[in-house]
């Protein structure tokens, strides 16, 4: 027992991590022939640029209508957005202009947005990048207080899912060897003999990636809050 949790923790000092490498190395989360992908992919070759497809929103939101402070951050937000050429290509500023301001703001003036194109395909590790990045952004500039800004959209969902499905595996590989470890001692009704399987299944149990398997998000919407200033 003792030999393979010693060669567990040595197998995982030497072998990168599954959940690592999936982080580092994400493929795109749309298939190269599907359709929006070639037009992504057709898009970028005609204009020369890098294919992207990682489209978000940003939502700026408060209880009441938004004041000028609101405003001054948003105009900050969105210099800030374009200046950050590495993670952002685009930023659809309607709230500046008086002629566009309606369509960016909700009816009861207490919300607006803005959309942003990011850079990398859904689903791979530079869109990814890309949205932690912004989210970063989001925060750093301090939101005045009561003002509750938010990051949403394809991107956005795609990350927020992965890290779901992260956090929950280590509890369901927990709540797996668990059962085993019941229907093992309900077959054998001793607990040396139930070792002996587990004592084998060591190092697939212990050099086994948090992570978990290769993971296969849906395209559900979800709203990811940044934690604005009080």
């Amino acid at each position: 027992m003792l030999g393979w949790i010693v060669a567990a923790g040595l197998a995982n000092l030497a072998v990168p991590q599954l959940e690592r490498v999936v982080a580092t190395h994400s493929r795109s989360f749309m298939p190269a022939d599907a359709p929006s992908s070639r037009a992504a992919l057709r898009s970028a070759e005609l204009s020369g640029e890098a294919a992207r497809n990682n489209l978000n929103y940003v939502v700026l939101e408060r209880d009441q209508p938004l004041r000028p402070a609101d405003r001054r951050y948003y105009q900050t937000l969105v210099a800030a957005l374009r200046a950050d050429t590495a993670h952002v290509y685009s930023v659809t500023d309607l709230w500046t202009a008086p002629l566009t301001e309606a369509a960016a703001q909700s009816r009861d003036h207490r919300a607006v947005d803005v959309m942003v194109q990011m850079s990398g395909m859904l689903g791979t590790s530079a869109a990814s990048e890309s949205v932690a990045a912004v989210r970063h952004t989001l925060t750093r500039l301090d939101p005045p207080a009561g003002l509750h800004v938010y990051l949403t959209g394809p991107g956005a969902t795609l990350v927020d899912e992965f890290a779901a499905i992260d956090h929950q595996m280590l509890a369901i590989t927990a709540a797996t060897v668990l059962v085993i470890m019941v229907l093992l001692l309900v077959v054998y009704r001793s607990p040396a003999a139930t070792a002996i399987p587990l004592d084998l299944g060591g190092p697939g149990a212990g050099g086994g990636p948090a992570g978990g398997p290769p993971r296969s998000p849906t395209t559900a919407s979800s709203r990811c809050r940044c934690s604005p200033s009080r």
